[in-house]
């Protein structure tokens, strides 16, 4: 991960000190990157080595798991546009909810 971003910028626009700006950058990051968990959770893994915050990378594996964009226009063909882009709109404020409760936790819990 540090070839592709140093960890320095990482810790800069992900880490706790950057706040709601660093969960939102953690879900829209999650919604877009493709791929399996095998792909997924090494990069998660880099960001926490980098000094990403915890609400940015819950936030992340939340936005990866429901938001894939990768897998919208295949959801879109199976099940049908119209249920694919609901699930999309009811699921849209969980993954930075998640992040700020884990950023919240992560205060609390020290």
């Amino acid at each position: 991960m540090q070839v592709l971003l140093p960890g320095a910028l990482i810790a800069k626009w992900m880490g706790d000190s950057a706040g709601i700006k660093a969960i939102l950058i953690g879900c829209v990051a999650g919604g877009i990157v493709p791929g399996s968990p095998y792909v997924v959770f090494p990069i998660v893994t880099g960001f926490y080595k980098a000094g990403a915050g915890l609400g940015a990378i819950i936030g992340f594996v939340t936005a990866w798991s429901l938001w894939s964009i990768s897998r919208l226009p295949i959801e879109m063909a199976l099940i049908n546009p119209k249920t694919a882009l609901l699930r999309y709109a009811i699921t849209f404020i969980v993954p930075p909810l998640s992040g700020l409760a884990a950023h919240a936790l992560s205060k609390f819990m020290g």
